[in-house]
């Protein structure tokens, strides 16, 4: 009986803004409004919902904005007390604060984030001031969420369609529908730059490997184990993977 390689992707996904003064995140792929740099970020798997599996954190560019009541008081990035724990929760300069998930909405029909004000309900939101830079992570668990179908794929090698290079850091791996539809899933590899013909060569050698038949091999998985083997030996500098299920 002929066994195949089984190929696991799990997701990764990175977005960094600097803010006006305004409590608006534009990061969704199909939104007319958004900023060119989110492009590579991908869809919510779950539209409307706070889990969402991501992280919301901001960084203040000076001690001009307001952070609610019950967000972190320990700076996200270094684990420090931050500088203001009673009386007006200003954050100084460079600190960074992770948003609960009750503090930001994503749009119910796009991927717009919306960062309550840091008075609102349950004090979990915080005032974007000029400058401020929000990041946005998504990943497996990254979140309240328990993991969402955009976090992760595991596909039989078998049911490789194509790689197709999207642009000098970004190509899409496309597989069989896992539901039978006509339209493929897609995993959307950024990369290095120039990295194409590299990237094909890493996915023949991970449906060609010994001792084949029934291996699950690990493409990518930038949060817990950015250094695969397999992909290291190919120097891809992968930093985000976006998977697209078919409807």
């Amino acid at each position: 009986m002929n066994k195949t390689n089984y190929l696991k992707f799990m997701g990764y996904r990175y977005f960094k803004v600097t803010q006006g003064a305004d409590q608006t995140v534009q990061l969704a792929k199909d939104d007319t409004k958004t900023n060119a740099a989110a492009l590579n970020f991908g869809e919510f798997a779950l539209l409307g919902t706070t889990g969402a599996d991501i992280q919301v954190v901001v960084t203040a560019a000076a001690a001009a904005g307001l952070r609610g009541a019950n967000t972190a008081t320990t700076d996200f990035y270094t684990g420090a007390d931050l500088a203001n724990l009673t009386g007006t929760l200003t954050p100084a300069a460079g600190e960074s604060v992770l948003i609960p998930s009750g503090g930001y909405a994503v749009g119910a029909t796009n991927g717009v984030i919306t960062i309550e004000a840091s008075g609102g309900t349950g004090g979990d939101g915080y005032d974007l001031a000029s400058g401020d830079i929000v990041e946005v992570y998504a990943y497996y668990n990254a979140g309240t969420g328990s993991g969402h179908q955009h976090d992760g794929l595991v596909v039989p090698a078998t049911n490789l369609t194509g790689i197709d290079p999207i642009s000098d850091i970004t190509t899409r791996i496309s597989f069989k529908s896992a539901l039978g539809t006509q339209v493929d899933d897609t995993v959307l590899l950024i990369h290095g730059s120039g990295k194409y013909k590299d990237v094909c060569k890493m996915i023949a050698a991970a449906c060609n490997a010994h001792p084949h038949g029934g291996r699950l091999i690990t493409i990518c998985d930038v949060y817990n184990g950015p250094s695969l083997p397999l992909v290291d030996q190919f120097d891809l500098g992968v930093i985000g993977t976006n998977i697209y299920y078919a409807a």
